[in-house]
């Protein structure tokens, strides 16, 4: 159990740490006060009102890179020996949907596997990734039409053989489904239909979408729309499905 609970916790920390990382990305300078003397001028020609949201919310910015940069100087280090892909297992495992998606993408280096132990590997994140498309995930969506465009590709884990364009369309006719039915299309989308069916015949493409049809009825249609299908499903925004 504590095993278990450790690698939980690691998953979760990495979480924090990627959107920590996302944040520095985005913020050019060191510091609150710094940022305040570059932007001074632009700042004063907003509202009052304005004023006070933009410095409150890129002051607690900062804050969230000052408090939790002890917490990913310790999880850096478990990016490069493979370490994260055993936390993110167990957290799929428990129905962390985020998990299950970094597990697809496999975005970090990876550690040694025998090939064996690859395959099995390979077996358990692509049925965690069909239980989470059955309770409705589209970040499982997203991160499995992902990994299917780019079979073949050095960032994958085992080989896969198995997989196809037939199941890359799949999964790009049910992104595009959901957001039509939202009434939010997405030229994306679109554009993965596009490339994904021209190496399938007539009929299987019409067997993909019957297919995406029926598993939006049954798990997706009281979901809402994915999020923008060039988002990444693992280091995306947390509060997607």
């Amino acid at each position: 159990m504590g095993n278990k609970a450790a690698a939980v916790r690691l998953f979760n920390e990495q979480a924090i740490c990627q959107r920590v990382s996302a944040l520095k990305t985005r913020l050019h300078e060191d510091s609150y006060e710094t940022w305040l003397s570059v932007h001074g001028a632009w700042l004063a020609s907003r509202s009052a009102e304005d004023q006070v949201g933009i410095k409150q919310r890129t002051q607690a910015k900062y804050q969230a890179l000052d408090e939790n940069k002890e917490l990913c100087t310790h999880v850096d280090a478990s990016f490069n020996d493979g370490r994260i892909y055993d936390a993110a297992l167990q957290a799929a495992k428990d129905g962390d949907a985020v998990a299950t998606a970094c597990l697809i993408e496999a975005p970090w280096p990876t550690h040694s596997m025998s090939d064996n132990d690859a395959s099995a590997f390979d077996q358990q994140r692509l049925a965690l990734a069909d239980r989470d498309i059955e309770h409705g995930s589209w970040r499982a969506v997203s991160a499995m039409r992902d990994l299917y465009s780019s079979t073949g590709s050095a960032n994958q884990i085992a080989g896969h053989a198995h997989l196809s364009r037939y199941d890359e369309l799949r999964m790009s006719y049910l992104e595009q489904m959901g957001r039509q039915q939202a009434g939010v299309p997405d030229a994306s989308a679109d554009h993965s239909v596009e490339l994904a069916q021209i190496d399938v015949a007539p009929e299987d493409a019409a067997r993909a979408k019957g297919w995406a049809k029926q598993v939006y009825s049954t798990s997706f249609a009281h979901t809402g729309p994915p999020s923008s299908s060039a988002e990444n499903a693992c280091l995306g925004q947390p509060d997607a499905r």
